[in-house]
């Protein structure tokens, strides 16, 4: 496992937009639905219905055990996530930043 200290929040920038604004208009959220990897499962079953196509089992690859996601960050990361993530954060979890419980 990578030291928490030797990660590069830098590393990739494009991951730094709200995801808010990435299905967002003028405003306006622009998709009829918005599934959350927490909720991968029920939320694929969902849109299979919604497509009347077939569910079918998503296959969990690359499965291994890891700590809390939140052992990873440091104080820094934890600053910058809740910088750009702010809207995210209300808009989906309605919680104020990465530290606070759903």
């Amino acid at each position: 496992m990578e030291d928490k200290q030797s990660i590069d929040i830098n590393r990739f920038p494009q991951q730094r937009i709200a995801q808010l604004k990435k299905i967002s208009e003028n405003g306006r959220v622009i998709v009829d639905f918005v599934g959350k990897y927490e909720n991968l499962n029920e939320d694929f079953y969902y849109i299979c219905k919604k497509l009347n196509i077939p569910q079918t089992i998503l296959p969990h690859i690359n499965k291994f055990d890891h700590d809390h996601y939140m052992n990873y960050y440091t104080e820094e990361m934890i600053k910058e996530v809740n910088s750009f993530a702010e809207e995210d954060f209300i808009h989906f979890y309605n919680k104020k930043d990465i530290t606070q419980k759903c």
